[in-house]
């Protein structure tokens, strides 16, 4: 048949079930270029020759991937052990030159490594990456192809939770590619797996940027959707971390969106309305998280989803439970997703969460001694690896009001303190206060069961000093809500029982003068700023306790707004309520709501109330479903 009309006609016709493939892979069509890549091997096959034509291993390779971007993982795991083999054959045969075949095998090895990342095995795809770069040490190598090795090779080591060892491989490709002419593609796609890692590694400012950045890059290519939509949906996932709710949920839209319009996304489009449930459970919105969550563990289950993927929705479901009081099906839903994480090499940051929200569950249930292994348990996944740091610092917090709670107090007060510094370090604001609030509520109790009449004031005076602080870090976090209903959803489950809280212990320590200003206070919050009389210009100081006060209601200068004064003597509690209300009314017509003020408590204990900037607040929940490219 070699060289006779018959071959040639077949050869032709090859040629064109191949170019018609990659004109449909371009175009995201991703079955239609499958379809035509089988119909071009089996042309090949045809010849006798079919070794000598290198569009038959790129026809055997693009179909390789198709299968695997389509989620036909065993078919795309035979087409690569086919292929290569077929590449073992073109070398014996001598028909084609040696050099282009090693260069072809390290593609093939590196595509080979994206679909084992995709079945969950990083390891696996950490040898097949380890043997493409042996082979490009023998070889005068692109380094565009070095950079796309090296990059999957971070991607199989993020997914080890190997942080430290991924990011100089990640930014050493960002530096080939940032170099190199025509990588768009590859720079989008690097910029994305490095905001993941810094993502892991609690620096959200720059993951935040990066994913920007990704997007940016991305958005001038065309056939670009597919990795638009994972960047989307990984910032997203830095956005909520850093509490920012509303432009989470918006990235995550845009991600569904992106998913719906694209082939081969079904899995990614299930980790987007995971990650949207998680932005409603930062809001309190149990039930609709737990219909997404059933429909996302039935959607799993029909794809084949990894182990990981379903350990991880279990657990996000068995959250909703807890959150509606359901503790014994939470517990059950926590000890399913322990079981998948052990049928798999799992990720030990997620098992660490698992323990964490189990130990919760057992906790509700004045199970305290189970409680406390549960959260020590936790405590030893989070040293395994790097990621989970935020959800370390919330573990030693909650391991220590078990603690506190079976009346160890010394060891108690030494978790908070660890649990505050962790909490500083990572510049979380929030989660301070409610540090600071249990450490309250545990000195609240030492108070009350003090025998020493001269301890019991000071300890007073402690647990209301953390109070007050721990109301106005809680308080704020309302701001961040995209909508009214969110926020007053917000006060009446969090920031109006910490407000409570500060003004039981202030009734406990009998300070009447304290107790008008923290309902002026809170009547008054988001709506002035209120400055003691001798602060200079730009102090922010007010409220001196048991003096009298000078308030000040104050208008942004360029509205032009005029000042009013109100004397409130200490002893008159009312007049404190009426100087707040009157604040109130004076400055509604100029109050910016996009920010709030905040009682401060500075270390020469006067109160005020000042304006402060977005500080980053961290969702005590489990973390997001991440992405990578393929």
């Amino acid at each position: 048949m070699r060289g006779s009309p018959t071959a040639r006609r077949t050869l032709e016709r090859a040629l064109e079930f191949f170019g018609r493939g990659n004109a449909h892979f371009d175009s995201d069509r991703f079955s239609r270029a499958a379809d035509c890549y089988r119909r071009a091997r089996d042309e090949f096959v045809e010849l006798d020759d079919r070794h000598v034509h290198i569009e038959y291993i790129y026809a055997l390779t693009n179909l390789a991937l198709c299968l695997t971007i389509l989620d036909e993982h065993s078919k795309a795991d035979e087409a690569y052990q086919f292929l290569l083999e077929e590449l073992r054959r073109c070398e014996e045969s001598g028909t084609q030159d040696r050099l282009s075949l090693l260069n072809d095998r390290v593609v093939i090895l590196t595509n080979l490594a994206i679909l084992l990342l995709e079945e969950d095995r990083p390891v696996d795809a950490e040898a097949a990456l380890g043997e493409a770069l042996s082979i490009l040490e023998e070889i005068p190598g692109d380094d565009i192809v070095r950079g796309r090795v090296i990059l999957r090779l971070a991607v199989a080591l993020t997914d080890q939770e190997r942080l430290a060892e991924a990011e100089p491989l990640c930014r050493e490709a960002l530096d080939v590619f940032e170099r190199g002419d025509d990588c768009g593609i590859d720079l989008g796609r690097c910029l994305m797996n490095l905001g993941i890692i810094e993502m892991e590694r609690g620096r959200l400012p720059e993951s935040i940027s990066s994913f920007n950045r990704s997007l940016a890059v991305l958005g001038s290519l065309e056939g670009s959707g597919w990795d638009q939509a994972l960047a989307s949906i990984n910032l997203g996932n830095a956005q909520r971390k850093y509490g920012r709710f509303a432009d989470a949920e918006q990235s995550y839209r845009r991600a569904l969106d992106m998913c719906d319009r694209i082939e081969g996304m079904r899995l990614d489009r299930v980790h987007a309305e995971q990650n949207l449930a998680l932005v409603l459970m930062d809001q309190g919105k149990w039930e609709e998280s737990e219909k997404l969550y059933a429909k996302a563990l039935d959607e799993y289950a029909a794809l084949g989803a990894c182990a990981v993927d379903r350990a991880r929705t279990t657990m996000n479901l068995a959250m909703t439970l807890f959150h509606q009081d359901r503790l014994e099906e939470a517990e059950s839903r926590c000890r399913q997703a322990l079981e998948l994480l052990d049928e798999s090499e799992g990720s030990r940051s997620l098992a660490g969460v698992v323990w964490l929200n189990l130990a919760n569950t057992l906790r509700e249930q004045h199970r305290l001694a189970d409680a406390e292994n549960g959260y020590r348990r936790a405590l030893r996944e989070f040293d395994g690896g790097e990621g989970g740091v935020d959800n370390h610092a919330l573990t030693v917090l909650n391991l220590a009001v078990t603690v506190a709670d079976q009346n160890r107090y010394s060891d108690a007060f030494r978790l908070f303190a660890e649990a505050r510094r962790r909490f500083k370090s990572l510049g979380l604001r929030f989660e301070m206060g409610i540090v600071d609030r249990e450490e309250a509520e545990t000195r609240l109790r030492l108070a009350r069961e003090a025998d020493d009449p001269d301890e019991r004031p000071r300890l007073l005076n402690r647990a209301l000093t953390l109070a007050i602080d721990a109301a106005m870090d809680v308080d704020h976090r309302r701001f961040q809500f995209p909508d009214e209903g969110s926020r007053i959803t917000w006060i009446d489950r969090v920031a109006r029982p910490s407000m409570d809280f500060a003004l039981l212990i202030a009734a406990e320590a009998n300070d009447r003068a304290l107790i008008s200003e923290l309902i002026a206070t809170w009547r008054t919050a988001g709506m002035v700023s209120v400055l003691q009389e001798d602060a200079d210009e730009e102090g922010t100081v007010g409220m001196v306790r048991r003096t009298p006060l000078r308030a000040r209601s104050l208008a942004p200068s360029e509205e032009g707004g005029s000042s009013t004064f109100v004397e409130t003597p200490p002893s008159l509690p009312s007049e404190n309520l009426d100087a707040g209300n009157l604040l109130a009314k004076e400055s509604t017509a100029w109050v910016r709501r996009s920010t709030g003020p905040r009682l401060v408590l500075p270390f020469d204990e006067r109160i005020a109330l000042s304006a402060f900037p977005e500080v980053p607040a961290k969702s005590a929940d489990p973390p997001a479903p991440s992405s990578r490219y393929r």
